[in-house]
């Protein structure tokens, strides 16, 4: 039976990952007769013609996506707050650190009736650091608050992996309900199909699609790369991702720096990755962020590629050491060197881990699987 018509607002921080992550979400509530807003801060011509094209209406929304300024984030509060009173929203979806923290409290004062928190990561605030500043100890002491009060004002609240479970259930505290985990923000496993062993590039590669930043591990990638191209002078080890606006991005001058080296190949960010892990030996990433369930290995997973990856929050709940891929410590560089030498040595065992992993995609990480979960919670009486 058919649920009655709702106004729903999915709020979050860029305008195109609501197109790239969202849109199968936004065109099934759309498709059920729901009247659905997606607020984003950052809307051009064609991303507002991209979410219309799903049937939802774009809307500009005030929103920083890092720092924390209190009078833009009162701001952002204030504007959210006015946006879902004057559009009648019956329920909201957040994702993202600053939209489930404001839109969960705005949408709370609001009245919207169903609140829905999706955190997708605690990221970098909450990712364990020796020699951290006092500048993020504080800041790690404000949004554990924020979130305390925020998780509070929502209905539900769900997260992608069981660290951030324990984490957030202690920040929201057992008796305001269960903190749920699902299993990713799930994959379109048409859109990302198996490849065929045509497919695989003639030497072998491995490839690193992420954010510049240096808690993704480039610089160990870099370093186990330095210790396998003598020995393995055919292999290729590329880097996917433009030039980040955060402390500890890498510049550009060492990205480049590298690539003329030859250590590893550097296209910058590119539209669409699965020209390129599609045909990769493995997708490799070695990271030690505080990750929720990274769409990059879900995306290697679908296309029946192995993944390395290391032990943090995210990366073990989708890989399987030894089934679907291997697992190494996060900032050993010799460990990853070890990992990639195994599948350079040892094809066939990187297309068996490789195939179990499309198996495990289609078994745990359907973007419809997903989808159906968000939408009960989002229509729910």
């Amino acid at each position: 039976m058919r649920s009655a018509a709702m106004r729903i607002a999915i709020i979050g921080n860029q305008a195109r990952s609501a197109i790239n992550f969202r849109g199968p979400l936004i065109s099934e509530l759309t498709r059920a007769g729901h009247v659905v807003f997606v607020y984003a801060p950052d809307y051009d011509p064609n991303t507002r013609e991209a979410i219309r094209g799903l049937g939802a209406t774009p809307v500009d929304a005030s929103m920083s996506r890092t720092g924390l300024n209190p009078l833009s984030d009162l701001r952002t509060f204030i504007s959210l707050m006015r946006l879902i009173r004057g559009q009648k929203i019956d329920s909201v979806l957040a994702y993202f650190a600053k939209p489930v923290i404001y839109g969960m409290l705005a949408a709370r004062l609001a009245g919207v009736p169903r609140r829905v928190g999706l955190i997708e990561g605690a990221g970098m605030v909450f990712t364990a650091n020796a020699s951290e500043s006092l500048k993020r100890r504080t800041v790690r002491v404000v949004m554990t608050c924020l979130y305390a009060v925020s998780l509070r004002c929502a209905t539900e609240v769900f997260v992608l992996n069981t660290q951030d479970q324990d984490l957030f259930t202690s920040i929201r505290g057992v008796r305001r309900g269960p903190v749920s985990k699902l299993p990713g923000i799930g994959i379109d496993l048409s859109h990302y199909a198996k490849r065929e062993e045509g497919d695989i590039a003639d030497v072998p590669t491995f490839c690193l699609p992420a954010r510049l930043i240096e808690e993704k591990g480039i610089k160990y990638f870099v370093s186990a790369a330095r210790q396998l191209v003598d020995e393995f002078p055919d292999a290729r080890f590329v880097v996917l991702g433009g030039i980040e606006d955060s402390p500890s991005a890498i510049s550009k001058s060492q990205m480049s720096e590298w690539a003329r080296e030859g250590v590893i190949v550097w296209p910058g960010a590119v539209q669409d990755v699965r020209e390129y892990v599609g045909v990769a030996t493995a997708l490799v990433l070695p990271t030690y962020y505080r990750e929720g369930l990274p769409r990059s290995i879900l995306e290697a997973m679908a296309m029946g590629v192995a993944v390395i990856t290391t032990d943090a929050p995210g990366c073990s709940d989708a890989v399987i050491h030894e089934e679907n891929g291997l697992i190494v410590q996060q900032r050993d560089a010799r460990q990853l060197a070890a990992a990639m030498r195994r599948y350079l040595s040892n094809p066939d065992l990187a297309r068996r881990h490789g195939e179990a992993g499309r198996q495990r995609a289609e078994s745990f990480y359907d973007v419809r699987d997903v989808n159906a979960t968000l939408i009960t919670s989002l229509v729910r009486s």
